[in-house]
């Protein structure tokens, strides 16, 4: 599975330079993105479906969402799988729904995930991190782009 033809790189030193501390933390943070941004926010963030899951030509499955906070699109998410990681393990996944992905992925004991990369989008000034999870043994591709109204956001007293 491949995403977008980015320059996908590792955070490295240069990058981490120009991040807040608390950017960086939020970026690299590896458990339940679901479980942390309804911690923060007091379980007020709102999730939203924008696209349940669709195959294009390629035979990738397709989901995409959006956690809002106050109206503002805070985190857009993509998931790719490949329609041969689809299986009676996996396909659980293709009937979640309205529920975000990380509900159902945190669950499993076994699940791994790779080291994330990253791509910062100077343009709209948002940052993006992909990584692979191996839910029940099989690749899922995950693309979280942060935006500034979320950035924003973490340099306020309070929400």
């Amino acid at each position: 599975m491949q995403s977008k033809n980015l320059n996908w790189c590792s955070l490295n030193k240069t990058m981490r330079r120009h991040l807040p501390v608390m950017a960086w933390h939020w970026l690299t943070y590896s458990k339940s993105l679901t479980e942390r941004l309804q911690k923060f926010t007091r379980d007020r963030i709102q999730f939203r479906l924008v696209q349940n899951w669709k195959i294009n030509n390629e035979k990738i499955w397709i989901r995409k969402s959006e956690w809002h906070f106050e109206n503002a699109v805070w985190i857009k998410a993509d998931l790719l799988m490949s329609d041969s990681s689809v299986n009676q393990n996996t396909k659980q996944l293709l009937n979640i729904n309205q529920k975000p992905i990380g509900e159902i992925l945190f669950q499993d004991p076994k699940l791994k995930r790779s080291d994330f990369l990253f791509y910062q989008h100077t343009e709209n000034l948002t940052w993006s991190r992909k990584s692979i999870f191996h839910f029940k043994q099989q690749p899922i591709e995950l693309i979280e782009t942060f935006y500034p109204a979320f950035f924003k956001s973490l340099f306020k007293d309070q929400i």
